[in-house]
């Protein structure tokens, strides 16, 4: 039997700045678990497929956190 694909709850992140501005901002690596609230710095889109759960510039929220865990990410780069 096929094994049936794992349902997806997935909220639509909220733009908390330029994409620019993030990039080009100051930087540090937070864990995981320290991140939630703090916003993305860096792109994080885990291969296979490579569509990105958060773009730099976005708020990183709780159900962000439990899908970065899910693939085993234990860092963030959030602005400073």
């Amino acid at each position: 039997e096929a094994r049936q694909p794992e349902a997806i709850s997935y909220t639509q992140p909220t733009a908390a700045g330029a994409v620019r501005e993030a990039v080009f901002a100051w930087q540090q690596a937070k864990p995981l678990q320290e991140s939630e609230g703090c916003i993305a710095a860096s792109m994080v889109a885990p291969c296979p497929p490579g569509v990105p759960l958060l773009i730099p510039g976005e708020r990183i929220a709780p159900e962000h956190l439990v899908w970065m865990k899910k693939i085993g990410i234990c860092f963030v780069n959030v602005l400073k």
